[in-house]
Parts: structure tokens; sequence; C-alpha cells
């Protein structure tokens, strides 16, 4: 606590020579007065270096002799950037990291009955081994360094069977053109994306859309397993436009695709790959 003594002593003695205005010395107080005032030094709160999560430290924050025995966790602003050791946590419900340094997801597999998880405010740029996460309900990952919308899919490939609730705000993937309608086609399950109600309407025209695969879905699909490739269309993709058809130069670079399409009907434009041989789409199998 800061102590205000140096500041209220002279304060008291220009109350009281103020008091009697005959003193002398008047001008002296004040000066020593302005001088201590000048010399305070507001204390800020101090923020913890660590950058990975102990058995002590969760002991210590907690005070739980077992980490069995934690079911709620916030470690808001607590510079972290290794979780591994909250897997130790197995009884663990609610999750929060919000405000630290945390660039992968990691050792989570363990917590088994996980309904809330907040890692909002880090750096983690692509959505991977997190582990069978079944029980989760409630995923925040928004601002983030989420860039691409390949990494959304990637979101459902990790198991979250029970996920209803996404919240991917303040990432560059959220700028990419019909966004919210290809994570919906994603993850069709939701009730909640970015901080908005997913509205029956909005859930059907998302399952009903043709998923055409175009040049778009493999530029990005390529793009995921470093592949450099551009691909500059006019239309949103995945509708069959006639824009769609011109083959782009990189074509016959690609051997293998892999998709995470749910209501893929159409693969128009196999014979424009040429090397093309095996495709692979995560909700159907490989069907080439």
């Amino acid at each position: 606590m800061l102590d205000y003594t140096p500041f209220f002593v002279p304060l008291l003695r220009f109350a009281a020579h103020a008091a009697a205005p005959e003193a002398a010395g008047i001008d002296d107080v004040t000066r020593e007065l302005r001088a201590r005032i000048a010399e305070l030094k507001p204390q800020l709160p101090t923020r913890s270096n660590a950058s990975a999560i102990s058995e002590e430290m969760l002991q210590t924050w907690t005070g739980q002799d077992s980490l069995l025995n934690i079911t709620s966790l916030n470690l808001h602003g607590q510079a972290i950037r290794r979780v591994e050791p909250l897997a130790q946590c197995a009884n663990l419900e609610s999750l929060v990291l919000s405000c630290n340094e945390v660039q992968k997801i990691e050792g989570l597999g363990g917590l088994a009955g996980l309904t809330f998880l907040d890692l909002s405010f880090n750096k983690v740029k692509r959505v991977t081994s997190m582990g069978v996460l079944q029980s989760l309900i409630s995923l925040n990952m928004s601002y983030n360094l989420i860039a691409k919308l390949e990494d959304v899919s990637m979101i459902k490939q990790q198991r979250l069977d029970r996920l209803e609730v996404l919240d991917l705000r303040g990432n560059a993937a959220c700028e990419a053109h019909n966004y919210r309608t290809k994570a919906l086609q994603y993850l069709a399950d939701l009730c909640g994306l970015d901080g908005q109600r997913v509205k029956d309407t909005e859930r059907q025209s998302a399952a009903t859309k043709s998923a055409c695969l175009d040049y778009g879905h493999v530029a990005e699909a390529s793009q995921a397993t470093g592949l450099a490739v551009v691909w500059e269309r006019g239309s949103s993709g995945g509708e069959g436009s006639e824009e769609d058809d011109e083959v782009p130069e990189w074509a016959e670079l690609v051997q293998a695709l892999s998709v995470n399409y749910e209501h893929l009907n159409q693969v128009k434009i196999v014979e424009g790959l040429p090397n093309l041989r095996k495709v692979r789409n995560y909700w159907a199998g490989t069907f080439i």
C-alpha cells in the first residue's frame, strides 16, 4: 500500500502556516510541498513473468493441494505461453486463458469435462493439436492471428462434437468473402457465431448452398499444405460460375488434395488438374 505520510506532513505544516499569516517561511513550505508531490510515483500492478504453467503455480493460484480438485481456472493476463500442465486438471470444466501469449493449443486433450474455453487475445495462428475435447460447448478465440478461412475448417477436424458457441471476431479470417456462410458449412451445429445467434434461415442456406469444388477451394487447400498458389476469381466460388472454368497456371502442380466440405456434390474441375492422383474429403472419405 502506498504510504501517504510524506505527502500529508508538509500539507499539515502548510495548513498551520496558512492559519497564522504572520508566520514566516510559508514560501519554503510551499516549495517543499510541491517537491514532495513531484516525487510521488504511481504504483502499477506487477505482471507475472510466467511463460509456462507448473503444478506449483496452479496450487498457489487456486489454493488447492490436488489439481484434481480444480473445476474452474482463470489465468487471464499471466504472460503464459505453454499450457501443457493443465492436462493434469482432469476435472476442469471452465478455463480462461485470455490476454496471454499462447501460440499453440497443446496439452488439453486430457480435459474430457471441459465445457468452456476462452483463448481470446492470444497469438494462436492455427487450431491444431487440441486433443479430443468432447464436452466443449463454448470456444472463444477472438483476437488471435487466425488468418485464413481454411484454418476455420480445421476447428471441425479437432472433433469438437458438442461445440455450440464459437467466437472468432478480430481474426483476419473473418474478413474473407462469405466467411459466415462457410463457417456454418464447416460447423453446422453452431448456435452462436461471433456473438450473434445463428438463425435457422442462414443455417439452411449454408446447408443447401451448392458445394461445387472449384479452383478457389483447391487454392485454399494447397496453401494449407505449403503450395503457394493464387486464385483470383470474380465470384464467391462454390456456385459453379462460368468464371471458375478457366484453368489457372498452377493447376498442373496439384497432385493430392484434401478438403473438408460436408455438402460437396460436384467435382467438375478434376479434369482440369492433370496430375491429380488423390482427393480426400474429410466428410466422405477418399472418393478418387
